[in-house]
C-alpha cells in the first residue's frame, strides 16, 4: 500500500529530476528544447522540491513542527 509519504518522497523525487535534466521515469536526459529543460522552470522545480523535502522532514506536515 502506498502512504501519503511514500507520494511526497515520489513527488519531490520526480521534481528533482526534472530540475536536472532528467525524464523521471526514464532516468534518460531531456532534449535541450524541451520546455521542461527551461531555467526557470529548473528553479521552480529545485524550489518546490525543497519545500516538499521540509514537509518530509516534518512527518508530512505542512507547517512548523509543534
Amino acid at each position: 500500500m502506498v502512504t501519503e509519504m511514500d507520494k511526497l518522497v515520489r513527488a519531490r523525487e520526480y521534481l528533482e529530476k526534472l530540475a536536472e535534466g532528467t525524464d523521471p521515469l526514464t532516468g534518460q536526459e531531456l532534449p535541450q528544447d524541451t520546455v521542461l529543460n527551461n531555467l526557470r522552470l529548473s528553479r521552480c522545480f529545485f524550489y518546490v522540491a525543497g519545500v516538499l523535502g521540509k514537509v518530509i522532514a516534518n512527518g508530512g506536515n505542512i507547517g512548523r513542527a509543534a
